[in-house]
């Protein structure tokens, strides 16, 4: 219990309150904004943003071409304030230049989904534009989040998001779907009020003392896994899309989108404490602390979850959409189930490979992962329909989990 304690206080003294509020705040905001739009919009039409929108999460982790990843490692092992400055600005003019390079990528194949469906071009526009703003927006909480000005990390978030649900409600009234796809695509933008001088400044020196050439693969290499982690999103989507409707895409997404959403709970904790985790990559006996107290606070809390989805899976379903949702009842169980284990493993273990730099380990999980759920979505959907959806993410996460843990068990043997 003094561990568990310990563990709590340097979370808190290292702003975590208000991290934990930025993202309760952030959850908050999505969930009001998917509950608002359920019911202001048609469920066809619901389904078509759903649609693009998992494109849009599985090219996001691509922003910067690596650029935000390597400013988060490197710039959190960075000891020398004016290096990790410029390396700030160097990173920043080189992923502005990447991200447009994505911003055309992603209409294109984005637009492959138009063969099928319809009215998805000003869908496609209005993403591509976000795209290039959540850039800007990640950029700058990692400046933040490596100089440890976690309070202001947090207040852009709360910021941004409760300002974008403003523009949300306001324009969504007014102009139906598409006001809701153009609060979507400028609420990104709202962070240029914080950027600063130093930030835009182009940086002085050459760092040419760095190893760039790891530094690169190893942002890269780390796209890659959370590309092919956001992939698994999309892939569950697009499988659903081959075998059923776009309605059934919309009952779908409505009923993962709760359970789904708790993720941010161990999201909390590592994005207060990625750079402390960064700095002790090779401290046994912190990784070890570090692990054995996420695990005392989450398997309680995880049973915690599960007792409460399966009484009030009917419930919350009706409270927060509609009874047209409740088809979705049992696909809502089965998805807290596996953010649950997800929580357990996948989560913990693949943030602690970024943190220690071992990106070879999540391009592997990664692999097996997709692997192992088209696979499970081929053979289930099929035949349980989103069911089969449900069960085949359930068994990639458990595959995923289990194999990250056995991979981290060794890391630990070695050090």
């Amino acid at each position: 219990m003094k561990d568990l304690i310990k563990f709590l206080q340097n979370f808190l003294k290292n702003d975590g309150f208000f991290v934990f509020s930025a993202f309760m705040i952030e959850k908050l905001v999505m969930l009001v904004n998917t509950i608002f739009i359920v019911k202001m919009i048609p469920q066809d039409e619901f389904g078509r943003i759903t649609l693009i929108a998992s494109v849009l999460a599985f090219m996001s982790p691509w922003s910067g071409f690596g650029s935000l990843q390597v400013l988060m490692k490197f710039g959190s092992a960075e000891q020398n304030d004016i290096k990790r400055k410029e390396l700030s600005q160097k990173l920043f003019r080189n992923g502005i230049v990447y991200q447009l390079f994505l911003c055309v990528g992603f209409i294109i194949i984005a637009n492959l989904y138009a063969i099928k469906f319809d009215d998805l071009k000003w869908i496609i526009l209005l993403f591509s534009i976000r795209l290039f703003g959540m850039f800007l927006q990640s950029h700058l909480t990692i400046d933040y989040r490596i100089n440890g000005f976690n309070k202001k990390f947090a207040l852009l978030n709360i910021f941004v998001n409760c300002l974008g649900l403003i523009f949300t409600f306001f324009l969504t009234i007014y102009f139906g779907a598409i006001g809701y796809m153009i609060s979507l695509a400028i609420a990104p933008f709202i962070c240029l009020f914080f950027f600063s001088k130093n930030i835009l400044q182009q940086s002085i020196n050459d760092l040419s003392e760095m190893n760039w050439k790891m530094m690169w693969k190893y942002g890269r290499m780390e796209s890659f896994a959370y590309f092919a982690s956001e992939l698994l999103f999309s892939i569950d989507i697009a499988m659903i899309a081959i075998f059923m409707a776009d309605k059934d895409i919309a009952l779908y997404k409505v009923a993962i989108i709760l359970p789904m959403n708790l993720l941010f709970l161990p999201t909390i904790l590592f994005q207060t404490d990625f750079p402390r985790i960064v700095q002790n990559a090779d401290n046994k006996a912190f990784l070890k602390f570090y692990i054995y107290n996420y695990l005392k606070l989450f398997i309680p809390l995880g049973m915690i979850i599960l007792i409460g989805s399966y009484f009030l899976k009917d419930w919350l379903i009706t409270l927060f959409f509609n009874q047209d949702y409740l088809a979705g009842n049992s696909v809502f169980f089965i998805a807290t189930i596996t953010v649950v284990f997800a929580m357990l493993f996948r989560v913990l273990f693949l943030n602690l490979f970024s943190a220690v730099g071992l990106f070879n380990y999540n391009v592997r999980i990664s692999i097996i992962s997709i692997i192992t759920l088209i696979i499970s979505d081929a053979i289930l959907i099929p035949i349980y329909k989103l069911n089969g959806a449900a069960f085949g993410f359930l068994i990639m996460f458990i595959v995923s989990g289990f194999y990250a843990g056995f991979l981290f068990r060794n890391y630990l043997k070695g050090l």
